[in-house]
């Protein structure tokens, strides 16, 4: 298995949006898991998720691979999309929404 490739620049981007927005939602553009995620924090909770589609990423100092690195090795996942609250990593689709069925994002959104 490949070495895996985190450079400081991919990972201050990656760090510097989860710790600076309530919710963030790395996912792709044509992902409806994403878009259903979106659905759950506006219209459940009232909040705007920051989502970057990884597949539209337009940084200039950013490989695609390294971003992937860098995600895998800050969540040992490889599952799109990711979703962090309050600087933690909820996981996928389907983790946040058995979260949201328990009522545990209520707490989480404070």
């Amino acid at each position: 298995m490949a070495k895996l490739k985190c450079d400081d620049v991919t990972y201050e981007f990656i760090k510097n949006h989860i710790y600076k927005n309530k919710i963030v939602i790395f996912g792709l553009s044509s992902c409806e898991l994403t878009e259903n995620l979106n659905k759950i924090f506006k219209e459940e909770y009232k909040h705007t998720s920051k989502i970057i589609y990884v597949d539209k990423l337009e940084v200039n100092d950013i490989s695609m691979n390294s971003l992937k690195d860098c995600m895998l090795l800050k969540t040992k996942d490889l599952v799109l999309p990711k979703t962090y609250v309050n600087g933690m990593y909820l996981g996928g689709y389907k983790a946040v929404r058995e979260i949201h069925f328990r009522k545990d994002l209520d707490v989480m959104l404070i």
